[in-house]
């Protein structure tokens, strides 16, 4: 069976993937919808404007996709029985492409999957979509190789695009179809082309996606999940991927795994020695170097029942005092997950250094907020998630969540604090600077100018 170190290059299929296709799709639409004052489920617009999206596709394979999405805008109007647009709301339903928001994951999975593999866009839209998503919601993420429909002449499933894409790939790299993989949610876009012309797919699932995904296809690739399950038995504990995880960065594999089953010194892990502010102030080098094997063992069980809330706490402190924010949002993704991991039982670590001690009171209190936020929206750590069916819903009740008492406790920075920081990190009034024009408010009450976006990534 293969497996991803057989692998040279990932091919991307960007919406629906990458990027939130049948989101954009609905916000773009949402403008009519309120006009005529409709209430159409998600299901139903998705299958109409797919079904119109394909024929149009299939009539019209030269055409740029935002003008395709122009072209399809009044008859998917008339058929959903909303009124007639104007030509300039269906050029801006067209254009609407390069707003699309890409999901949460995507840019910090793209950024650890190129320390491995050429990564290739194979999409559907025209060069100039491509340009603004890439350059919006993909923060101008470096792919090694773009290919987009207009490229081609032609749109998938066409065959002719995946063997479009295999001839610049072994041109430009050098890499045989073997050691290419798919990697999309559509499966009649991708996975099924892909296996025609013999190339690998994986099937990045995207809960409740509708398009792409039809009936008897989505039941064939369920059928070889549950297949592949059968062939892989195994216990909760997952001892064999933890194996394939460990093999990655160790060099005894399996002597790692046995230390991880033993309590010693005790069945939580200590808190390492923390690294001093002023060492790892700006030091984005620090920290990657501190962060490189972290997913890895984010993915064993045995070391996630082993971690700590305050484990997690001070790598937070680590990536944001280190300037690498971007590490924040996984961070707060995993701690979000460990549901038997509470915010308010997170034991007060007494620091001696009052910077770091400062820092990670905020971050508790913040994180408070973040959850908060998360669970008025309906999520759920449990994954048991509430879904609204439409915007005009109430939003679902929850127990918010509180602080542990010690963080009140905890002063504010003062100027002595910081006379040994760079002055770039320090503003005119003795404030901490970690992220110029930072607003947060709960940072700014101990002296500390940030921002906390990523920590309310979901």
């Amino acid at each position: 069976m293969s497996q991803l170190q057989d692998y040279r290059l990932l091919t991307f299929d960007v919406y629906g993937t990458l990027v939130d296709w049948e989101g954009g799709i609905l916000a773009a639409l949402q403008p009519a919808l309120d006009r005529n004052g409709a209430q159409l489920s998600r299901e139903h617009i998705l299958h109409v404007f797919h079904e119109l999206e394909r024929d149009q596709q299939a009539r019209t394979p030269e055409m740029q996709y935002s003008d395709l999405l122009s072209t399809v805008h009044p008859t998917l109007l008339q058929q959903l029985g909303l009124s007639a647009p104007t030509s300039e709301e269906s050029k801006a339903f067209g254009d609407s492409v390069g707003h699309w928001p890409a999901f949460p994951d995507t840019v910090d999975a793209l950024k650890r999957l190129s320390k491995h593999y050429k990564l290739v866009v194979l999409s559907n839209v025209d060069r100039a979509s491509f340009a603004k998503t890439n350059a919006g919601s993909l923060q101008g993420f470096p792919f090694d190789l773009i290919i987009t429909a207009q490229d081609i002449g032609s749109y998938k499933p066409d065959l002719n695009n995946f063997r479009h894409m295999l001839a610049a790939v072994q041109e430009r790299f050098g890499i045989e179809p073997s050691q290419v993989l798919q990697t999309a949610q559509s499966q009649f876009h991708d996975h099924h082309p892909a296996r025609t012309v013999g190339i690998k797919s994986v099937w990045i699932v995207r809960p409740g996606a509708i398009m792409g995904n039809l009936d008897e296809t989505s039941f064939r690739l369920r059928l070889y999940q549950w297949l592949w399950r059968l062939r892989n038995l195994s216990t909760p504990l997952r001892l064999r991927g933890s194996l394939v995880r460990l093999r990655r960065f160790h060099e005894s594999p399996l002597l790692a795994l046995i230390c991880l089953l033993i309590p010693f010194p005790s069945w939580k892990f200590p808190l390492p020695d923390p690294v001093a502010p002023i060492d790892i102030v700006g030091n984005v080098e620090l920290e990657e170097n501190k962060l490189e094997h972290l997913d890895d063992l984010r993915s064993i069980p045995l070391w996630r029942a082993r971690d700590t809330p305050l484990r997690s706490l001070y790598r937070m402190y680590e990536a944001m005092i280190s300037g690498m924010y971007e590490a924040l949002g996984p961070e707060t993704e995993y701690f979000w997950y460990q549901r038997n991991w509470s915010l308010q039982g997170i034991r007060d670590p007494r620091d001696t250094d009052p910077v770091r001690y400062a820092i990670l009171a905020c971050l508790v209190e913040e994180l408070v907020v973040a959850f908060n936020w998360r669970l008025s929206l309906g999520l759920r750590r449990d994954c048991n998630h509430i879904m609204r069916e439409t915007g005009k819903d109430s939003f679902p009740p929850y127990a918010p969540l509180s602080a542990p008492i010690w963080t009140s406790s905890v002063p504010a920075i003062s100027p002595e604090n910081l006379d040994l920081f760079p002055p770039e990190y320090v503003s005119d009034v003795s404030k901490l600077v970690l992220e110029a024009d930072g607003l947060n408010k709960v940072f700014a009450r101990r002296n500390i100018v940030t921002n906390v976006g990523w920590l309310y990534t979901i």
